[in-house]
């Protein structure tokens, strides 16, 4: 029996025809196996409009290799194409703040889960654009479930593991229906802040992080389900405090406040609870820690504008302001995390004195074996958005 069974994956079979022809050339499919399982079956979808088990004649598998093949197609379009000027692949990490003249255009040098990223020039600015690709069967899912591709499955009994597709939710229900899947104006509001604050650290702080915002948007599911929070201050709170076990002290008459990680490493999937979702985001939560802390303890708010400064850079950022130690901190918590040569039990202290003379201390203790690096802390596996 395949392992993802029951976690919210599937396959997509294409039955012999004018469409499989087509697809033929593009090495993307597989022939099916006789050996899946029943209890396999019924998460499968196929484009001829019924479904079709991997074992029946005359059909064969899509794999998610034809992302491949997709992304060769646009860049043909786009090289012999006489309305934009095509720069070629680039790395679009590494300059993100990049201008380009109106028309011209790039695209990401990979491919990121079931997105293509391109970089155009723009009338009014030079903008970014996530293509995603999905397969849906609209007579059986009616608009509101579609397949992705997702190259992270991890399924060791599968011979093809680019076989599996993920299904994923695109319409969660209505806003008034007491099942509804969706999360409160405030909640999405919170939502929106997390991501925004991950999008501050990579763009002004220059500190890369893997997290996603579907772990996120997963997170504030979770948290919705017990909420009796009365403002969306507290909620903020509640998901700081899920990554942190806390104490407070008082040491030499200073109110000590000690936030140790632990690592909060995956959390279920709302949509299908079987499935876990892996949450990379010790980066970020460090700088949610801080963020909280310095709002509660300090009434200074010069630094808020200063973050927001899209044009922010760290070495604008000068020892002695307050944002120093965010972006301290940051920058030891990516080094820490990355550091193979650390021992285990290896500990990360940092520590702020606030305005009310209340102090704070971040710590990390490395959990992890010293030959084994960072990427350890997780089993390997992509999260989509």
């Amino acid at each position: 029996m395949c392992e993802v069974t029951g976690q919210g994956y599937g396959f997509i079979n294409i039955k012999h025809g004018e469409l499989y022809k087509m697809l033929a050339s593009t090495y993307s499919l597989t022939e099916n196996q006789s050996w899946v399982s029943e209890s396999n079956r019924v998460s499968q979808i196929s484009l001829s409009h019924k479904t079709l088990s991997q074992s029946q004649p005359g059909s064969s598998t899509l794999t998610t290799e034809i992302l491949t093949a997709v992304c060769r197609a646009i860049e043909s379009y786009l090289s012999q194409s006489e309305k934009y000027e095509y720069i070629g692949e680039k790395d679009h990490n590494e300059n993100p703040m990049s201008s380009y003249p109106l028309g011209t255009i790039s695209l990401h040098w990979s491919s990121h889960g079931t997105s293509v990223w391109l970089r155009i020039g723009a009338p009014i600015c030079t903008t970014d654009i996530d293509l995603s690709f999905a397969v849906e069967n609209m007579s059986l899912t009616h608009r509101r479930c579609v397949m992705v591709g997702e190259k992270g499955v991890t399924c060791f009994v599968c011979i093809d593991r680019a076989a599996h597709w993920t299904e994923s939710l695109i319409h969660q229900g209505l806003q008034d229906d007491t099942n509804t899947r969706t999360l409160s104006t405030n909640h999405h509001h919170l939502f929106l802040t997390l991501k925004y604050i991950k999008h501050l650290i990579e763009t002004n702080l220059k500190i890369k992080t893997i997290s996603s915002s579907y772990s996120y948007k997963m997170l504030l599911h979770q948290h919705q389900r017990g909420c009796q929070n009365e403002n969306v201050g507290q909620c903020f709170e509640d998901i700081v405090n899920r990554f942190y076990t806390y104490e407070k002290q008082n040491i030499d008459t200073i109110e000590t406040n000690t936030y140790t990680t632990h690592w909060l490493k995956e959390i279920p999937d709302i949509n299908y609870p079987k499935r876990m979702i892996k949450l990379y985001n010790f980066v970020d939560c460090a700088a949610l820690l801080w963020i909280m802390q310095h709002v509660k303890h300090t009434t200074e708010t010069s630094w808020w504008n200063m973050l927001l400064n899209e044009d922010l850079k760290p070495e604008d950022i000068k020892e002695g302001h307050m944002l120093y130690s965010l972006l301290d901190i940051l920058q030891q918590v990516d080094a820490f995390g990355d550091n193979i040569v650390l021992k285990k039990g290896s500990v990360l202290d940092v520590e702020w004195l606030h305005e009310d003379n209340t102090k704070t201390i971040y710590r990390w203790i490395k959990n992890w074996d010293s030959d084994l690096d960072s990427d350890s802390l997780y089993t390997q596996d992509s999260d989509y958005e």
